[in-house]
Protein backbone atom coordinates (compact mmCIF):
# COMPACT_ATOMS: atom_id res chain seq x y z
CA UNK A 1 0.00 0.00 0.00
CA UNK A 2 1.30 3.31 -0.75
CA UNK A 3 -0.29 6.53 0.15
CA UNK A 4 -0.05 10.23 -0.94
CA UNK A 5 -1.14 13.70 0.05
CA UNK A 6 0.58 15.00 -2.67
CA UNK A 7 -0.01 14.18 -6.52
CA UNK A 8 1.88 11.01 -7.44
CA UNK A 9 3.49 8.72 -6.18
CA UNK A 10 6.87 7.44 -6.68
CA UNK A 11 9.04 5.04 -8.42
CA UNK A 12 12.03 3.51 -9.70
CA UNK A 13 10.87 2.63 -13.44
CA UNK A 14 13.71 0.00 -13.14
CA UNK A 15 11.30 -1.91 -10.52
CA UNK A 16 8.91 -2.55 -13.34
CA UNK A 17 11.06 -2.95 -16.32
CA UNK A 18 15.05 -3.38 -17.20
CA UNK A 19 16.21 -0.21 -18.32
CA UNK A 20 19.63 0.48 -20.04
CA UNK A 21 21.32 3.39 -20.91
CA UNK A 22 22.92 3.82 -23.97
CA UNK A 23 25.28 6.74 -23.49
CA UNK A 24 22.42 9.27 -22.55
CA UNK A 25 19.71 7.58 -24.32
CA UNK A 26 17.47 5.29 -21.95
CA UNK A 27 16.11 2.12 -23.29
CA UNK A 28 13.55 0.09 -22.38
CA UNK A 29 13.93 -3.89 -22.46
CA UNK A 30 11.78 -6.60 -20.77
CA UNK A 31 9.29 -6.41 -17.88
CA UNK A 32 10.62 -7.66 -14.57
CA UNK A 33 8.65 -10.58 -13.30
CA UNK A 34 6.10 -9.44 -10.25
CA UNK A 35 8.19 -8.83 -6.71
CA UNK A 36 5.33 -11.76 -5.70
CA UNK A 37 2.41 -13.74 -7.52
CA UNK A 38 -0.51 -12.46 -7.29
CA UNK A 39 0.34 -9.41 -5.76
CA UNK A 40 -2.07 -6.77 -5.30
CA UNK A 41 -1.27 -2.92 -5.16
CA UNK A 42 -3.68 -0.23 -3.69
CA UNK A 43 -2.83 3.32 -3.55
CA UNK A 44 -4.31 5.90 -1.06
CA UNK A 45 -4.85 9.64 -2.09
CA UNK A 46 -5.48 11.34 1.06
CA UNK A 47 -7.83 13.69 1.36
CA UNK A 48 -10.25 15.13 3.93
CA UNK A 49 -11.84 12.76 6.58
CA UNK A 50 -14.05 10.21 4.62
CA UNK A 51 -12.87 11.40 0.97
CA UNK A 52 -9.76 9.38 0.44
CA UNK A 53 -9.75 7.90 -3.23
CA UNK A 54 -8.71 3.97 -3.07
CA UNK A 55 -6.99 2.27 -6.30
CA UNK A 56 -6.93 -0.88 -6.65
CA UNK A 57 -5.25 -3.09 -9.24
CA UNK A 58 -2.61 -5.73 -9.72
CA UNK A 59 0.98 -5.57 -10.16
CA UNK A 60 0.59 -6.69 -13.25
CA UNK A 61 -1.71 -3.44 -14.28
CA UNK A 62 0.57 -1.13 -12.47
CA UNK A 63 3.55 -2.52 -14.34
CA UNK A 64 1.90 -1.53 -17.39
CA UNK A 65 0.80 1.53 -16.66
CA UNK A 66 4.14 2.42 -15.26
CA UNK A 67 6.24 1.26 -18.66
CA UNK A 68 3.42 2.77 -20.91
CA UNK A 69 4.04 6.04 -19.55
CA UNK A 70 8.04 5.88 -18.99
CA UNK A 71 7.98 5.07 -22.89
CA UNK A 72 5.79 7.91 -23.88
CA UNK A 73 7.85 10.28 -21.54
CA UNK A 74 11.13 9.08 -22.99
CA UNK A 75 9.17 9.28 -26.60
CA UNK A 76 8.79 12.81 -26.29
CA UNK A 77 11.83 13.93 -25.52
CA UNK A 78 14.24 11.55 -28.30
CA UNK A 79 14.92 8.71 -25.46
CA UNK A 80 16.93 11.36 -23.23
CA UNK A 81 15.70 12.83 -20.27
CA UNK A 82 15.69 16.55 -20.43
CA UNK A 83 17.07 17.30 -16.81
CA UNK A 84 19.38 14.07 -15.46
CA UNK A 85 19.74 11.48 -18.58
CA UNK A 86 20.86 8.79 -15.61
CA UNK A 87 17.18 9.02 -13.43
CA UNK A 88 15.09 6.69 -13.75
CA UNK A 89 12.34 8.17 -11.52
CA UNK A 90 9.15 7.93 -12.69
CA UNK A 91 5.94 8.67 -11.09
CA UNK A 92 2.34 7.73 -10.89
CA UNK A 93 -0.57 10.04 -11.14
CA UNK A 94 -3.69 9.60 -10.02
CA UNK A 95 -5.43 10.03 -13.26
CA UNK A 96 -3.41 7.53 -14.44
CA UNK A 97 -5.39 4.93 -12.08
CA UNK A 98 -8.32 6.01 -13.03
CA UNK A 99 -9.86 2.87 -13.89
CA UNK A 100 -8.64 1.35 -10.86
CA UNK A 101 -10.70 3.61 -8.61
CA UNK A 102 -12.44 1.54 -5.74
CA UNK A 103 -12.24 -1.56 -7.62
CA UNK A 104 -11.82 -3.93 -4.81
CA UNK A 105 -13.48 -7.12 -6.35
CA UNK A 106 -9.63 -7.07 -7.55
CA UNK A 107 -9.29 -9.14 -4.06
CA UNK A 108 -12.02 -11.52 -5.01
CA UNK A 109 -10.86 -12.45 -8.30
CA UNK A 110 -6.99 -13.37 -6.95
CA UNK A 111 -8.84 -15.46 -4.39
CA UNK A 112 -10.34 -17.07 -6.78
CA UNK A 113 -7.69 -17.56 -8.96
CA UNK A 114 -5.49 -19.04 -5.72
CA UNK A 115 -8.22 -21.52 -4.93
Amino acid sequence: MKAIASTAWQFDIRDFVNVTLEGKRQVIGRPNLPPYPGLICVFVRLRQYGADEFYILTWEDLQKITITNHREYLRRHGGIRPKKHDSFHTAVRPEMLNNHRDRWEVFDTRLQDAC
